[in-house]
């Protein structure tokens, strides 16, 4: 396993921590852009292009792993939502298991999650809008 980890590193011409961030940036773009598709299914109005114009930078991204930065910022938007939905559904997890369901702790933990949705409706990139 680690003879193969280390060709395949050398293979990329990156370390290891090089190809963990962009391992790990591939893969919360796609994770955003899963999130941006389930959003447009459910409300036709938000994300319409938030999908497809993150895949077009995951591709370009694969075909040149150099447009690493570029793409990072050109999709901060998406990266920071996938971010937020990760932290605050984490967040409000823990706070109901560890509070055992009261009804409270549960109102708390859905106003958590609101937060991700609160971002979404205020990045207008995301939204498709100029």
């Amino acid at each position: 396993m680690i003879r193969s980890s280390r060709k395949h590193l050398a293979d990329a011409g990156e370390t290891y921590l090089e190809h963990l961030r962009f391992a790990l940036t591939v893969a919360a773009l796609m994770i955003g852009a899963g999130l941006a598709c389930l959003i447009h299914a459910l409300v036709p109005a938000l994300c319409q292009r938030t999908c497809s114009t993150t895949l077009e930078q995951v591709r370009s991204l694969l075909t040149d792993r150099n447009r690493l930065t570029e793409v990072r910022r050109h999709c901060s938007g998406v990266l920071t939502f996938t971010g937020l939905v990760a932290l605050c559904s984490t967040l409000a997890l823990a706070l109901v298991l560890i509070a055992s369901f009261r009804p409270i702790v549960v109102v708390i933990a859905l106003l958590v999650l609101l937060y991700p949705v609160a971002y979404l409706a205020a990045d207008r990139q995301l939204n498709g809008l100029p």
